[in-house]
């Protein structure tokens, strides 16, 4: 399995990139006398590397995002889909009285997998609404006979078994793409660094006689800005549990026992930076308009920025029932 070839966080690897880049394009000319290849563009390119690989979602909002597909599912299967299922059950239990042909029936319409289906097993799930599609059209006759079940109920079920398949496809890519998305993220985390370090190692040639000059391209004490030794502190980032976009503009508030609240807001990046913290707990939480209020806790550490990546969920209006 790939691996890091960093020993610091992602996060400390962006902030990285982007004082690399902006020292750079300084010193763009000096660079360029060395070697062709640095132009404006190399800058430019180097600056969505940056931006690509951290937006590239990590393995805790790839978790999340499970979760969240999850959570959609399961209220699904409770509500319209157990609802439906007890409405076909009540309708066969109706047009077959006798206790042998409607235990018959009842399996025919998928209805031996319906203990599994609502403990959330997915492939119960599917399967039983593939086979109370297909009993509804092929009895279709025997069900309404008798102002039994409605015509309108088995284009019905079809569209919401057309949906649950859906979403049950999706929770399976989401799951199944999990491992492939982390590959890719380390893939763009290590090809950043690489980039990083020949830039550096060029860096020390170009400027071999200014000492000064030459220290902006060492990775060690270019770290000690972003984290000076000693520093406590907390960065995070803020996104759209749905969109997988930056919130800008979201009050984030954490708050350690015997201290007094330290508030921030995100900015147009959905990032926030609280320094100067006390080692300890944390607890907190973030809000903004729109969206539902999210607590969290967290832990920090003398000498140690942490770096924290939130999803937050957009609250959507109750749409009218037609």
């Amino acid at each position: 399995m790939l691996k890091a070839i960093y020993n610091f966080s992602q996060e400390e690897l962006y902030e990285l990139g982007s004082l690399i880049a902006l020292s750079l394009e300084e010193d763009l000319t000096d660079f360029a006398n060395y070697k062709a290849l640095y132009t404006a563009g190399y800058v430019a390119d180097l600056k969505t590397k940056v931006t690509n690989a951290r937006n590239l979602p990590d393995s805790e909002q790839r978790l999340e995002q499970q979760r969240m597909a999850y959570e959609a599912l399961k209220v699904f299967v409770e509500g319209k889909i157990h609802q439906a299922l007890n409405y076909l059950k009540g309708y066969i239990r109706t047009a077959y009285t006798d206790p042998t042909q409607r235990e018959i029936q009842l399996t025919a319409a998928g209805f031996n997998e319906y203990d599994k289906a609502m403990k959330l097993n997915w492939e119960s799930v599917t399967n039983i609404m593939n086979k109370a599609v297909i009993y509804t059209d092929s009895h279709n006759a025997q069900l309404i006979g008798g102002d039994n079940m409605p015509v309108t109920f088995p284009p019905a079920l079809t569209s919401l078994r057309d949906a649950v398949l859906l979403d049950v496809s999706t929770f399976y890519n989401l799951r199944d793409n999990s491992e492939q998305g982390t590959q890719l993220k380390i893939e763009a985390n290590n090809d950043l660094y690489a980039t990083l370090s020949n830039i550096c190692a060029d860096g020390q040639i170009v400027y071999i006689d200014n000492e000064a000059k030459r220290d902006q391209y060492v990775v060690a004490r270019l770290l000690d800005l972003i984290t000076p030794p000693g520093a406590a502190g907390l960065k995070l980032d803020v996104k759209n549990s749905v969109t997988n976009e930056w919130v800008a503009g979201a009050q984030v508030k954490i708050m350690k026992d015997g201290e007094p609240v330290i508030s921030s807001f995100t900015d147009a990046d959905g990032k926030a930076d609280m320094g100067n913290l006390t080692a300890g707990t944390y607890v907190g939480n973030i809000t903004c308009a729109g969206y539902a209020e999210f607590n969290f806790e967290v832990v920090i550490s003398t000498g140690v920025t942490s770096y924290k990546h939130y999803v937050i969920t957009q609250i959507v209006p109750p749409t009218p029932d037609n």
